[in-house]
């Protein structure tokens, strides 16, 4: 009933980014949770080669206690995260901006289109 926030980082980095989407858990079904959602997440995505989900409330890719916008800078990849408690729940994406952007996702789509692993052609790890 109520549209999203999206909320994007900014910081003195040219390049990655961090997409978190805040909400209050009332906002969903009487069931729902962090536990959840990320499992609808790893359905979704548990044949995606770019796409790592990672479990509710998991820090193991924290920098100190905050999230490297920049850590996936050169690649294809991104990371979802979902972090909360009972009554708050945010959902995160990082990804590089550039490297994940429109000519990545081109070719990425053109494999798939052609037939071909959709990795041919795309680097693990770009230059940064």
């Amino acid at each position: 009933e109520r549209a999203p926030l999206f909320v994007p980082s900014v910081g003195p980095f040219r390049q990655g980014m961090l997409i978190q989407v805040p909400f209050s858990i009332d906002e969903l079904q009487a069931t729902a949770s962090g536990e959840k959602i990320v499992q609808i997440y790893q359905n979704k995505y548990q044949n995606e080669k770019f796409i790592d989900v990672y479990p509710f409330n998991d820090d193991s890719k924290l920098d100190g206690n905050f999230l490297n916008a920049i850590q996936l800078n050169g690649t294809n990849h991104v990371e979802l995260f979902v972090f909360g408690s009972s009554t708050q729940l945010v959902l995160i994406a990082r990804l590089d901006n550039l490297g994940k952007g429109a000519s990545i996702d081109a070719i990425q789509n053109l494999n798939l289109m052609l037939g071909f692993d959709e990795s041919t052609g795309i680097p693990d790890r770009a230059p940064v």
